[in-house]
C-alpha cells in the first residue's frame, strides 16, 4: 500500500511559495515526466479555503498546466528549496499572488482575486495524469499568516 501524506506548512499573506513535493508510485519508485500520460497531459490544479463559508468548493481550479512540467525528472535539492532530505523533489508548483515569473513558466498558477487571507486555511489538490497508476493526487493544507505591516 503507498504511504498517504498531506504536506501540512505555513506561509505569509501576500508572500508567493513554491510546493516541493517528492512523488512515487506505489512500488515506491520516483515519478518521472515518462510517467505521464500521454494521452492526458493536464494536471488538474484545485485550491480550496478552508476556513471559508463553503470549504469543500474550489475557490480556483487551472487545468492549463502539464504533468511533465510539474514532474521534474531532474530531483530539485537544497538550492531549489528542499530541505527534508538529501534525496530531493520531483514535483514543483509555485502559486503567486501576482504573475509567475519566467523562471517557472508551466509551473504556477496565481491565487484568486480576494486571496490568500491571513488566517485562513487553504488546502492545494494537484492531480497527476500517469499511464500505469491512474491519477495521482499531490495534497497541501497551508496555513496563510497574516502580515500586520503594512
Amino acid at each position: 500500500m503507498s504511504q498517504v501524506l498531506v504536506i501540512k506548512g505555513e506561509f505569509f499573506e501576500g508572500s508567493d511559495f513554491k510546493l516541493l513535493a517528492r512523488v512515487v508510485s506505489h512500488n515506491r519508485a520516483v515519478l518521472t515526466t515518462g510517467d505521464c500520460s500521454a494521452s492526458s497531459t493536464t494536471a488538474t490544479v484545485n485550491i480550496y479555503d478552508l476556513s471559508g463559508a463553503t470549504p469543500q468548493t474550489a475557490i480556483f481550479t487551472s487545468t492549463s498546466l502539464t504533468s511533465a512540467d510539474l514532474i521534474q525528472n531532474t530531483l530539485l535539492t537544497s538550492s531549489s528549496g528542499w530541505s527534508q532530505d538529501s534525496i530531493g523533489a520531483n514535483f514543483l508548483l509555485v502559486i503567486s499572488t501576482q504573475t509567475i515569473g519566467s523562471q517557472f513558466t508551466g509551473k504556477g498558477v496565481v491565487w484568486p482575486s480576494g486571496h490568500p487571507v491571513g488566517g485562513h486555511r487553504y488546502r492545494i489538490e494537484v492531480l497527476i495524469p500517469t499511464t500505469n497508476y491512474g491519477i495521482v493526487p499531490i495534497v497541501a493544507e497551508l496555513t496563510c499568516r497574516a502580515v500586520y505591516s503594512s
